[in-house]
């Protein structure tokens, strides 16, 4: 399995047959960002950070429209990690995973990916970076949207749910 529990959970998530053709535009992978850099773009640090799943960066996440070049947001989705903590008991670690599932419009595919996400990560031991984690459903996010994401033909916001696990383990 992975290095990271979210290099792990991205690999049991691609390697699902039945998730992944809901999400044709793929799963990505994004470490946590440096806090120094959130909501800075380096080029130009008045304007806020591209998002990780763009036409530029993750063309596959896009499909192009015939006849004019115009790119729209498959059903895709995003994982991510928060800063890791120790346990109450302060025998273990614990970190949040969050998976983030996006789609240009409505919430069939996206509630679909996230059940079936749930099915594949719940109550699951694995290993990351050597160790072992006990992977557990925390809660979900429905019915949203993300302004920050291209959905295509000009249109903002795209459809966006997110699951949220906690990685225990220890490390």
């Amino acid at each position: 399995m992975g290095a990271t529990l979210a290099e792990t959970v991205h690999e049991l998530l691609i390697a699902d047959v039945a998730l992944m053709a809901t999400l044709t535009g793929k799963v990505y992978l994004v470490d946590e960002p440096d806090q120094a850099q959130v909501g800075t773009d380096p080029v130009d640090p008045g304007k806020g950070m591209q998002h990780p799943i763009n036409p530029t960066d993750t063309p596959t996440a896009y499909e192009i429209i015939t006849g004019g070049g115009v790119k729209r947001l498959k059903p895709c989705a995003l994982v991510t990690t928060s800063t890791e903590a120790t346990t109450q008991q302060g025998e273990g670690r614990q970190t949040m995973v969050h998976v983030y599932f996006y789609d240009r419009v409505g919430y069939a595919r996206t509630r679909a990916a996230r059940v079936r996400a749930r099915a594949v990560l719940h109550n699951r031991k694995v290993t990351a970076g050597g160790k072992g984690v006990e992977l557990m459903h925390l809660n979900d996010l429905t019915n949203s949207a993300d302004d920050s994401l291209l959905g295509g033909d000009g249109k903002r916001p795209v459809s966006m749910e997110r699951s949220v696990f906690e990685g225990l383990g220890r490390w």
